[in-house]
C-alpha cells in the first residue's frame, strides 16, 4: 500500500483573508483593463484615429474662432 504523508498545510488549508482576496480581485481587474486598454491602443494605431481627432479639434477650434460679423442693412 501506497501512503501519502501530507504536512499540516496541505491537509487543512487556511483560507484566504479577506484582504488577499481583494487584492487578487484587483490584481485580476487590473489585467483586464490593461489588456482592454491595449486593444484600444492598437485599433487607435491601425485606423490612424488620432490625427483624425486632432484635425477635427482643429478645425473646430477655428469654427469656434472666428470673428466673422453679420452686417444688416
Amino acid at each position: 500500500m501506497g501512503f501519502e504523508f501530507k504536512s499540516e498545510i496541505e491537509r487543512n488549508p487556511t483560507p484566504l483573508s479577506h484582504e488577499q482576496l481583494q487584492a487578487l480581485k484587483t490584481e485580476d481587474s487590473c489585467d483586464s483593463i490593461k489588456a482592454q486598454l491595449e486593444e484600444v491602443n492598437e485599433f487607435i494605431d491601425e485606423n490612424r484615429l488620432l490625427q483624425k481627432f486632432y484635425a477635427w479639434k482643429a478645425i473646430k477650434e477655428q469654427m469656434l474662432d472666428t470673428g466673422a460679423e453679420v452686417i444688416e442693412e
